[in-house]
């Protein structure tokens, strides 16, 4: 009894010591030393000082803020400014986009670093506090969600809305960087910023987009090129908690509502194309086709069988070598709305939507209609020659007609199918011609321009809070080139392609064995404008004709329809460990917990036998 005694008292000895060790390497929550309050008579904001990663302290200040009463916060101990104990300092007395010496006592010692403020351009500005005060739980994971309450304002400083915040969550498919985009739902339909009375709301990071603009440009020059239905969307500067998130785009919400996909009779749905493994990881209901394509249902007052055969019959008939459905007998003309899939089809494919055709892709309908309509667009951050796929952007590239969305899915796609359709191709040109390219002219210079200089000064101090994005070579002014440079070229290729009728011979390319099919249009007798660098190795066998199997040589020209796949070499299987080797590896740790376990099995037993003594 008096042994296991001891060993009880030694391993509680123990665990209290690593529970102290824990706790003081623990770091301590941080509390910034300093904040500014902005005061425009009705209300009052405190915004926090942000510091980067090398320990440099930032103020993000929003356009407004010269129109405010503002004045410092001091949080810290013994804070001081430019050499000055902070309450000496005014809010006056600061520049703009000067580095301050700055320093402050901490529980470490006098920290010396530098403060600089900094201010955005006019913009609305957007504040949301969360119930628990941080968003360490949201960030936690994308589906956990938190309330709160927000407040909106004018680029001057006037309050346009407040109110309760029902949920405020993450939302997207980059939801592991580091600038997130958020889902928002109102106690309450409002009227944001002149958009339409809605309660459900979309922040859009376009963290992958250093121009800022890619997301806006399509959605207003799809409005104005007559897509029904396509989301209006503001930038906003956006305010977390008192710390400055960034410069994000306030949008619609693609969704069934009599202020954004407004339809009219019973039977209405709302779906998007998508992939299958990423909607069961997100535990989103689906349907998927005979030919492998995923459909997220948004919103449906049909039935899912209703909706499976609706989905069904609209596949079979584009796929259809007829392009009827055999099982219903009904051609593609009937299925669906020409106009809708041809300027749907057209802002996919001169945008350069690397998604195009396969992600984001929506349709919608109601038993009203029998036709499935295409639109909204959505999410086109990138496109546009985008740095984050620039390899892939070559401007002959088509992502919409791609014949395969995926290379592991042998079936045609949709929009391929139907682009062979002379029908579709002759309302698809006609558009173009007519609609689109007097409208390009006006969004590549003056809308672009205009665009950029709106949200220049937001742009510089968003560049400034999310460095780390920026570091990847995100720079506003390249991207904002590169989208000029790369739709200048884009334009004149389609031109070429759809109103000269150039010769083109169409390249398959799997650069990945399971990737993404690029599908070039390479003029006959040149060569293929690119091709993905690999590093040499062992296990790179290079570029094979599929099919034959034939090596191909990448300097050849082009002169007849090509399927191309980068091979390497199989992998060869791991030898399997010896016992031997496992006892030498594992032996020691087993050994270990074997001990321990019959201490504790004896001190069971002794205690045991001492309650009935």
């Amino acid at each position: 009894m008096r042994n296991g005694k001891i060993v009880i008292f030694l391993f509680t000895l123990l665990f209290a010591a690593v529970a102290v060790v824990l706790w003081a390497f623990e770091p301590a929550v941080e509390t910034m030393p300093l904040a500014l309050v902005l005061n425009t008579g009705e209300t009052e904001e405190t915004i926090d000082c942000w510091k980067n990663e090398t320990g440099e302290y930032y103020l993000f200040v929003p356009g407004y803020g010269d129109s405010a009463s503002a004045r410092l916060q001091i949080l810290g101990r013994d804070v001081r400014i430019d050499g000055r104990p902070a309450e000496e300092v005014s809010w006056e007395d600061l520049a703009l986009d000067v580095a301050y010496g700055f320093s402050f006592a901490s529980r470490e010692g006098q920290v010396h670093t530098s403060l600089t403020v900094t201010q955005s351009g006019n913009l609305p500005v957007l504040y949301i506090d969360t119930a628990s005060g941080d968003m360490e739980h949201i960030h936690a994971k994308k589906g956990n969600q938190e309330t709160g309450r927000m407040r909106l304002y004018t680029p001057e400083g006037e309050i346009l809305w407040a109110g309760e915040v029902d949920a405020l969550n993450g939302r997207g498919n980059d939801w592991m960087i580091p600038k997130k985009s958020y889902s928002l739902q109102l106690s309450g339909a409002a009227d944001l910023l002149g958009m339409g009375q809605a309660e459900k709301w979309i922040l859009q990071a376009n963290a992958f987009d250093g121009s800022h603009v890619r997301n806006k440009l399509v959605y207003d020059f799809a409005g104005a090129m007559g897509l029904d239905y396509s989301p209006e969307s503001q930038w906003v500067d956006l305010y977390l908690n008192g710390e400055y998130a960034g410069l994000y785009l306030l949008c619609e919400r693609n969704e069934l509502h009599d202020q954004r996909i407004s339809l009219e009779g019973e039977g209405q749905y709302l779906v998007s194309m998508d992939v299958a493994w990423r909607l069961e990881q997100n535990n989103r209901s689906f349907l998927t086709t005979d030919a492998g394509y995923a459909f997220r249902i948004h919103n449906a007052q049909m039935d899912e069988k209703s909706l499976q055969q609706r989905l069904q019959s609209v596949e079979n008939a584009l796929l259809s070598e007829t392009g009827v459905d055999p099982m219903t007998g009904r051609p593609w003309t009937e299925l669906i709305d020409l106009d809708s899939w041809a300027r749907k089809y057209l802002v996919e494919e001169i945008f350069g939507n690397s998604d195009g055709g396969a992600i984001s892709q929506y349709f919608y309908g109601s038993s009203r209609d029998e036709r499935m309509y295409a639109g909204p667009v959505w999410d086109f951050d990138v496109s546009m020659g985008n740095w984050l796929v620039s390899r892939l952007q070559d401007p002959r590239t088509l992502f919409a007609a791609n014949p395969r969305c995926w290379s592991d899915n042998p079936n045609p796609s949709w929009y391929y199918s139907l682009y062979r359709q002379e029908a579709f191709r002759e309302r698809m040109v006609e558009l173009y011609s007519q609609t689109c390219l007097p409208l390009l002219d006006a969004f590549l210079q003056e809308q672009l321009d205009g665009y950029l200089a709106r949200i220049a000064e937001a742009s510089a101090m968003n560049q400034l809070r999310w460095e780390v994005l920026h570091a990847y070579g995100m720079d506003a002014s390249a991207e904002a080139e590169n989208i000029r440079s790369y739709m200048t070229r884009r334009i004149a290729f389609l031109n070429q392609l759809w109103l000269e009728e150039g010769q083109f011979h169409r390249v398959l390319i799997d650069p990945q064995e399971g990737g993404f099919t690029l599908c070039v249009l390479v003029p006959s007798g040149e060569q293929i404008p690119f091709f993905l660098e690999y590093e040499p190795s062992p296990e790179t066998l290079g570029w094979y004709v599929a099919g034959s199997q034939e090596p191909f040589d990448v300097t050849q020209p082009i002169r007849e329809d090509l399927e191309l796949i980068h091979r390497r070499a199989e992998p060869e299987e791991a030898p399997e460990e010896s016992t031997g080797s496992a006892l030498v590896r594992y032996g020691p740790f087993c050994l270990l917990l074997g001990i321990l376990g019959t201490l504790c099995r004896m001190d069971s037993g002794r205690l045991t036998k001492a309650d009935f003594l």
